[in-house]
């Protein structure tokens, strides 16, 4: 089916269902699998059984295969996923704080004001009030790990569990919600419950290797990932099935959320979107965790979406699509308007022509990380923390380039790895792909 036959028919068939000029407005569930690579989940094609449940539901949604975050950390992801807006536009990499500024509507504050309930359910620390990400969330509770507390069950399975109650409650009330969830597991540390790290372990994992591999965080992976000690084959093996199985770990909890939903007679009136905020480097171009770089695997994430009567039937798509493309589907799948004219949003929704769309990203470490680095491994090796990077991708080709003006092509399409850079063979792509990057993080 063509482009435009598929946007036809999202048209018709999200008419009448719940979405514009429905009597009924659906309800809307957001969940952030935090720090989860698309090349990662079953969803998109990985060998080992990680996003089995995610693969269900996906049966009955929509997949897209090349969903591209604006950044490769929490806080400018997340205020994107949230506004709709580009980096440089809602400007969370240039504020010192990394605070969303007040004067940007997010969706929670725009479905909130047509009626909608607002649940924030996080595991992270950074979408917290502090950071302004929950502005609009009526209810804000957090999941995050507190330092020296074992917690008695995991975040995802906490955050969950409240949330479906927390559904419950507002269908019992007749009002339509929205719940956001983000789930911290795939996040450093790397230390899922032993009997699913039993599942992706290789057998024969020197015990010191996995004992490594889930202690792994900053800053030991800030010099693990500078070069300055060497990562052996052991521990990156380890950090990789472990975190493959924090995947996991969320899966499942995924899945009995989305059980208890149907159950509850909630799931086929709820647009439901999964996605990441950003990835992991996992020992990839020498970098463990995530921040700092704009390589593929740190920016492509999963994502499914569902809307009841429009984005069902198990499709597949591969256009390039962006997190800020979420909220103004969202949006336009409750009949809430999508903003235009002066105040257009920078994401376009999905239930339109896919095509044409290019994926901008835009990276700065806070300078309190750069100082923070500075003093545990000196100015000259930390040097690499304090550039900025922006990028931009097409859907073939990928152009990163610094702030010192290094520059690097990538042919995405056939060097998923992001392994062989061909700027100095392609000049005219360089140059037309310069052209559409966004402006530097100052």
């Amino acid at each position: 089916m063509s482009a435009a036959a598929i946007a036809l028919a999202l048209s018709v068939s999200c008419a009448r269902c719940n979405g514009p000029g429905s009597a009924t407005p659906p309800d809307v569930l957001i969940v952030v699998m935090d720090t989860t690579r698309a090349d990662h989940c079953t969803t998109n094609g990985y060998a080992r059984p990680t996003t089995p449940r995610l693969a269900e539901f996906a049966k009955d949604a929509v997949t897209f295969t090349e969903a591209w975050s604006p950044s490769s950390w929490t806080g400018p992801a997340h205020a994107s996923l949230f506004t709709g807006l580009q980096v440089s536009n809602h400007g969370i990499l240039t504020s010192p704080t990394a605070h969303l500024d007040e004067r940007f509507e997010t969706l929670a504050e725009r479905l909130a004001a047509r009626g909608w309930s607002t649940a924030c359910f996080s595991g992270n620390p950074f979408v917290a009030p502090a950071f302004g990400l929950t502005q609009g969330f009526a209810t804000f509770e957090s999941f995050a790990p507190k330092s020296g507390e074992p917690p008695r069950e995991t975040p995802a399975r906490a955050s969950t569990r409240r949330a479906l109650e927390w559904m419950k409650s507002q269908r019992a009330d007749g009002k339509p919600f929205f719940a956001f969830i983000n789930a911290m597991e795939p996040h450093a540390p790397y230390n899922p419950p032993s009997i699913v790290a039993q599942r992706f372990l290789r057998p024969g994992t020197p015990a010191a290797a996995e004992s490594e591999a889930r202690a792994m965080k900053h800053p030991r992976t800030l010099v693990l990932g500078l070069g300055l000690e060497p990562l052996t084959e052991d521990v990156r093996a380890a950090v990789t099935e472990l975190y493959d199985a924090e995947i996991a770990t969320v899966d499942a909890e995924l899945g009995t959320l989305l059980d208890g939903m149907r159950a509850a007679g909630l799931l086929d009136h709820t647009v439901v979107v999964v996605t990441a905020d950003h990835g992991e480097g996992l020992g990839d171009h020498g970098w463990i965790e995530h921040s700092v770089f704009l390589h593929r695997e740190l920016l492509h994430v999963p994502l499914v979406v569902r809307v009841p009567g429009s984005l069902q039937g198990g499709r597949t798509e591969s256009a390039v699509v962006r997190l800020e493309d979420v909220a103004p589907t969202v949006l336009e799948a409750c009949g809430a308007g999508v903003p235009s004219g002066g105040d257009a949003l920078d994401g376009a929704s999905l239930l339109h022509d896919l095509a044409g769309r290019t994926a901008r990203a835009a990276e700065k470490a806070p300078l309190e990380w750069y100082e923070r680095a500075v003093g545990l491994v000196g100015d000259r090796a930390a040097a690499p923390v304090r550039l900025a990077r922006v990028s931009a991708f097409d859907g073939q080709f990928h152009l990163i380039v610094d702030s010192d003006g290094a520059a690097r092509l990538f042919d995405v399409a056939n060097d998923p790895a992001e392994l062989h850079d061909v700027s100095g063979t392609m000049a005219a792509k360089v140059s037309s792909l310069t052209a559409l990057l966004p402006p530097f993080p100052q």
